[in-house]
């Protein structure tokens, strides 16, 4: 019943009153001063982790130039955009990615929303279900060099994996009203939040990738609704400029690093079906209370994250 009015709230299908907008903002689980609660008790609970993992990324040899420049991008932008080749990421992952894909390829919107009764994220369904089956994506990314020294200067720490899942939406039906996520949003559970966004198809403006705003224009000054999810109208309404978004696309094997707790975005307007990959990195700060971390998820992240430690903790 709760996630149901929160989800109403967010999507905005009643008018707030004055005096609960402010409690949202402010007071909420991720209301401001609620977020600045969670984050030093974040910083209390993982006082050990949290100085073990800055002290290993204090460790790490100077970046290369490749690194230094896409580490220089997401401390200007919150994004930065980068291939497969220069992760030094074999095409496989790609392959592995289209065998997942196959049995959803001809999914409708219908079915796909069938198959999700009483989510609010309807209009996408998970095509990895197979933890184990996952390895590749674990070794090609959570255990990449490259790309974790760079994400360990990001967060001046070595940083957790968090999630791997392989999407498919399907074409939105035209004439509906965009709902939840495919809304302008960020992320509000960590300080800092990078996502990872690929293909292993084309993906154009018609698929509905994932559309973003640099940091600089994703603040509160613009991000009025905070912390519901804002239409297109109310977002450029505070003054952005349409042609200040970045859709996502690319060709297989462009990758997007996107710090989604700095940026606003949002997804899944598709008129045609989209099968997007996205793998998730935090630091131990975070937002979020105790009691709204996914156990599941860190149970089973929790043999990459430790292989991930060893491997540096190995290099000292």
């Amino acid at each position: 019943m709760r996630k149901h009015i929160l989800s109403m709230i967010r999507s905005k299908r009643f008018t707030l009153r004055p005096w609960w907008h402010v409690y949202l903002k402010y007071f909420s689980e991720v209301g401001h001063v609620t977020k600045r609660f969670n984050l030093w008790d974040s910083r209390l609970t993982q006082l050990f982790q949290g100085r073990r993992r800055r002290r290993l990324a204090k460790t790490i040899p100077a970046l290369s130039a490749a690194q230094n420049h896409l580490l220089q991008e997401l401390n200007s932008n919150g994004f930065c955009r980068t291939t497969l080749e220069t992760l030094g990421i074999d095409h496989a992952v790609l392959s592995y990615l289209k065998q997942l894909s196959k049995p959803y390829e001809n999914m409708t919107f219908d079915q796909v929303k069938a198959s999700n009764p009483g989510k609010a994220k309807y209009y996408w369904t998970k095509m990895n279900r197979d933890w184990k089956a996952d390895q590749v994506i674990y070794d090609t990314l959570a255990k990449n060099k490259f790309l974790l020294d760079l994400l360990s200067k990001y967060f001046e720490e070595i940083p957790y994996f968090n999630s791997f899942e392989y999407m498919y939406s399907p074409p939105f039906p035209a004439g509906r009203p965009f709902e939840g996520s495919q809304n302008w949003h960020r992320d509000n559970n960590q300080r800092k939040f990078i996502k990872i966004f690929f293909s292993p198809f084309p993906l154009t403006r018609k698929e509905g990738p994932p559309q973003i705003l640099p940091a600089r224009l994703s603040t509160d000054k613009y991000y009025t609704g905070y912390p519901r999810y804002m239409t297109d109208e109310e977002l450029f309404a505070t003054g952005i400029n349409p042609d200040d978004q970045l859709f996502l696309t690319g060709e297989p094997g462009t990758i997007y690093l996107v710090d989604t707790a700095r940026c606003l975005h949002c997804g899944s307007r598709s008129s045609a079906g989209r099968h997007q990959a996205i793998v998730t990195f935090n630091s131990t700060d975070r937002y979020a209370s105790r009691s709204s971390i996914k156990r599941e998820y860190a149970r089973l992240a929790e043999p990459v994250n430790q292989a991930m430690m060893e491997m540096y903790e190995k290099s000292l």
